[in-house]
C-alpha cells in the first residue's frame, strides 16, 4: 500500500504514529487477519518496525528493502547540512527518536523471527555523501540485521535504492523465504551455509 500523501494514498504525510495508525486501520478494514510478515522499503522500514514495536504479537516475520535506520543522517536543504533525523524537530524526526530509544532499550526487538535486510549497493551517480555519512550509511544495513538472531542480509550491487524495482524477483524471494521461516518456525539459511 502507499502511505498517506504517497502513490495513490490521497492525504498528506503527518507522523509515523498516524502511519501506524493508518496501516492498523488499513489491515482491519480489509479483514486482513493476523499475524504478518511485513515489508517495508525505504522509510517503509522504519514503519514496519515502528509497528512491530507497537504491535508485537501481530508480526511474526519481517523483510526490510533499502530501509531507512534509525540513526541515519541525511541532507536538509533548508541549511545545506547533514542532519541526524531523530534530532530534527520534524514530526518525522520523533519517529526516528522512538525508535532509537526502543532499540537502545532493546537491541534484539524482534528476538527469534525471520528477518531479511534486502539492500541495494548501487551507487546513486546524484548523491554526493561526505566519508562519514557514507561509512555510516553503509553499515546501516549490517546493524539492522541485528535486530533478529534469526536474520540474514542480501546485498544487490546491481540495484539501488528502488530496489523492488529494480531487482523485484530478490525482493520477492526474500518475502517467500521469511514467509516460510515463519510458519514452520525455522532458521534462515545464511549465505554461504545450507
Amino acid at each position: 500500500y502507499d502511505r498517506a500523501g504517497f502513490g495513490w494514498s490521497t492525504g498528506g504525510p503527518d507522523s509515523m504514529s498516524q502511519d501506524t495508525s493508518d496501516l492498523r486501520a488499513l489491515l482491519k478494514a480489509a479483514n486482513v487477519a493476523g499475524p504478518y510478515v511485513l515489508v517495508g522499503h525505504s522509510l517503509g522500514g522504519l514503519l514496519v518496525r515502528r509497528y512491530a514495536h507497537h504491535y508485537p504479537e501481530a508480526v511474526i516475520g519481517m523483510v526490510l528493502v533499502d530501509a531507512a535506520h534509525e540513526n541515519t543522517r541525511l541532507f536538509f536543504t533548508s541549511d545545506n547540512q547533514w542532519k541526524r533525523v531523530r534530532e530534527q524537530p520534524i514530526p518525522i524526526g520523533a519517529g526516528f527518536q522512538e525508535l532509537h530509544r526502543a532499540r537502545q532499550a532493546n537491541p534484539v526487538p524482534l528476538g527469534d523471527r525471520p528477518l531479511i535486510v534486502v539492500d541495494g549497493t548501487r551507487p546513486d551517480p546524484k548523491v554526493t555523501r561526505p566519508e562519514d555519512v557514507e561509512r555510516e550509511k553503509a553499515a546501516e544495513p549490517e546493524d539492522l540485521r541485528r535486530i533478529s538472531r534469526n536474520s540474514k542480509l542480501v546485498l544487490d550491487p546491481s540495484s539501488g535504492h528502488r530496489i523492488h524495482v529494480e531487482n523485484p524477483n530478490l525482493v520477492a524471494k526474500a518475502i517467500e523465504e521469511v514467509v516460510a521461516a515463519a510458519m514452520t518456525g525455522t532458521q534462515l539459511a545464511r549465505p554461504g551455509k545450507s
